[in-house]
Protein backbone atom coordinates (compact mmCIF):
# COMPACT_ATOMS: atom_id res chain seq x y z
CA UNK A 1 0.00 0.00 0.00
CA UNK A 2 1.31 3.50 -0.77
CA UNK A 3 0.12 7.15 0.43
CA UNK A 4 -2.37 7.31 -1.63
CA UNK A 5 -4.48 3.85 -0.73
CA UNK A 6 -3.88 4.92 2.89
CA UNK A 7 -5.31 8.44 2.39
CA UNK A 8 -8.44 7.30 0.42
CA UNK A 9 -8.90 4.69 3.71
CA UNK A 10 -8.81 7.33 5.86
CA UNK A 11 -11.45 9.27 4.00
CA UNK A 12 -13.56 6.15 3.97
CA UNK A 13 -13.67 5.94 7.50
CA UNK A 14 -14.09 9.31 7.76
CA UNK A 15 -17.01 9.05 5.37
CA UNK A 16 -18.31 6.20 7.28
CA UNK A 17 -17.98 7.58 10.72
CA UNK A 18 -19.73 10.92 9.66
CA UNK A 19 -22.55 8.42 8.50
CA UNK A 20 -23.28 6.62 11.55
CA UNK A 21 -22.77 10.04 13.49
CA UNK A 22 -25.95 11.34 11.49
CA UNK A 23 -27.72 8.62 11.58
CA UNK A 24 -27.18 7.80 15.42
CA UNK A 25 -28.39 12.34 16.38
CA UNK A 26 -31.15 11.92 13.76
CA UNK A 27 -32.70 9.00 15.74
CA UNK A 28 -32.30 10.44 18.89
CA UNK A 29 -33.88 13.72 17.75
CA UNK A 30 -36.64 12.04 16.04
CA UNK A 31 -37.31 10.14 19.26
CA UNK A 32 -36.87 13.70 21.14
CA UNK A 33 -39.72 14.99 18.87
CA UNK A 34 -41.67 12.17 19.41
CA UNK A 35 -41.74 12.04 23.26
CA UNK A 36 -42.57 15.71 23.08
CA UNK A 37 -45.62 15.03 21.01
CA UNK A 38 -46.41 11.76 23.34
CA UNK A 39 -46.30 14.57 26.69
CA UNK A 40 -48.61 16.96 24.49
CA UNK A 41 -51.03 14.69 23.58
CA UNK A 42 -50.90 13.19 27.47
CA UNK A 43 -51.73 16.58 28.72
CA UNK A 44 -54.55 17.48 26.09
CA UNK A 45 -56.10 14.13 27.52
CA UNK A 46 -58.99 13.88 29.29
CA UNK A 47 -58.05 11.56 32.00
CA UNK A 48 -54.73 14.13 32.70
CA UNK A 49 -57.64 17.37 32.84
CA UNK A 50 -60.36 14.76 34.86
CA UNK A 51 -56.88 13.84 37.28
CA UNK A 52 -55.76 17.44 38.05
CA UNK A 53 -58.93 18.25 39.10
CA UNK A 54 -59.48 15.76 41.11
CA UNK A 55 -56.23 16.50 42.86
CA UNK A 56 -56.95 19.85 43.20
CA UNK A 57 -60.53 19.23 44.94
CA UNK A 58 -59.20 16.86 46.80
CA UNK A 59 -56.63 19.58 48.04
CA UNK A 60 -59.26 22.28 48.42
CA UNK A 61 -61.41 20.08 50.77
CA UNK A 62 -58.24 19.74 53.02
CA UNK A 63 -57.22 23.04 52.88
CA UNK A 64 -61.06 24.38 53.73
CA UNK A 65 -61.09 21.95 56.60
CA UNK A 66 -61.35 24.32 59.79
CA UNK A 67 -59.17 22.29 61.84
CA UNK A 68 -55.66 23.69 60.07
CA UNK A 69 -54.12 26.12 61.49
CA UNK A 70 -52.77 29.76 59.08
CA UNK A 71 -49.63 28.22 58.94
CA UNK A 72 -50.61 24.45 57.98
CA UNK A 73 -53.14 26.24 55.22
CA UNK A 74 -50.43 28.56 54.08
CA UNK A 75 -48.54 25.65 53.52
CA UNK A 76 -50.69 23.48 52.10
CA UNK A 77 -51.97 26.60 49.69
CA UNK A 78 -48.45 26.38 48.60
CA UNK A 79 -48.13 23.03 47.84
CA UNK A 80 -51.43 22.80 46.02
CA UNK A 81 -50.11 26.14 43.86
CA UNK A 82 -46.94 23.90 43.16
CA UNK A 83 -49.29 21.44 41.62
CA UNK A 84 -50.91 23.82 39.33
CA UNK A 85 -48.21 25.95 38.42
CA UNK A 86 -47.61 24.63 34.96
CA UNK A 87 -50.91 23.50 34.13
CA UNK A 88 -53.41 25.86 32.03
CA UNK A 89 -55.92 26.43 34.82
CA UNK A 90 -58.36 28.10 31.81
CA UNK A 91 -59.34 24.18 31.55
CA UNK A 92 -60.42 23.55 35.23
CA UNK A 93 -63.84 24.11 36.09
CA UNK A 94 -64.86 27.58 37.37
CA UNK A 95 -64.84 26.51 41.20
CA UNK A 96 -61.31 25.50 41.08
CA UNK A 97 -60.09 28.60 38.52
CA UNK A 98 -61.65 30.81 41.77
CA UNK A 99 -60.04 28.85 44.73
CA UNK A 100 -56.68 29.07 42.45
CA UNK A 101 -57.10 32.32 42.04
CA UNK A 102 -57.94 32.73 45.16
CA UNK A 103 -54.74 30.12 46.90
CA UNK A 104 -52.63 33.18 44.53
CA UNK A 105 -53.95 35.77 46.33
CA UNK A 106 -53.72 34.23 50.28
CA UNK A 107 -50.21 33.32 49.25
CA UNK A 108 -49.25 36.98 47.78
CA UNK A 109 -51.11 38.50 50.48
CA UNK A 110 -50.41 36.57 53.46
CA UNK A 111 -49.50 37.96 56.54
CA UNK A 112 -45.67 37.81 57.63
CA UNK A 113 -45.91 35.43 60.78
CA UNK A 114 -44.37 37.47 64.20
CA UNK A 115 -40.70 36.36 64.79
CA UNK A 116 -40.20 33.80 67.40
CA UNK A 117 -38.29 34.52 70.58
CA UNK A 118 -35.04 33.31 71.22
CA UNK A 119 -36.06 30.83 73.98
CA UNK A 120 -34.75 27.73 74.94
CA UNK A 121 -37.54 26.48 77.52
CA UNK A 122 -36.92 28.45 80.00
CA UNK A 123 -37.06 31.89 78.68
CA UNK A 124 -34.08 33.10 80.24
CA UNK A 125 -32.74 34.14 77.33
CA UNK A 126 -35.51 36.37 75.93
CA UNK A 127 -34.77 40.38 75.82
CA UNK A 128 -37.37 42.16 78.60
CA UNK A 129 -40.50 43.25 77.22
CA UNK A 130 -40.78 46.18 74.75
CA UNK A 131 -37.13 46.14 73.69
CA UNK A 132 -35.73 45.66 70.49
CA UNK A 133 -33.62 42.95 68.93
CA UNK A 134 -31.75 44.07 65.12
CA UNK A 135 -32.50 41.90 62.52
CA UNK A 136 -29.94 41.37 59.88
CA UNK A 137 -31.17 43.78 57.53
CA UNK A 138 -30.41 46.27 60.59
CA UNK A 139 -33.91 46.59 61.03
CA UNK A 140 -35.27 46.72 64.71
CA UNK A 141 -37.76 43.80 65.44
CA UNK A 142 -40.03 44.35 68.30
CA UNK A 143 -40.11 41.31 70.76
CA UNK A 144 -43.08 39.90 71.95
CA UNK A 145 -43.77 39.48 75.65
Amino acid sequence: MDDRDTGILSGVRVAIAVAVATVVVGLGLTWLVREAVRREVFEESRAYNEGVAQELYAGKRQYLNATLTAAQRRALGAVLLHQVAGYDTGRLPPDLQAFVRQLRRDQVFAPVPAPRSRSTTDGADRLPAGETDRLPSGGPVEVQP
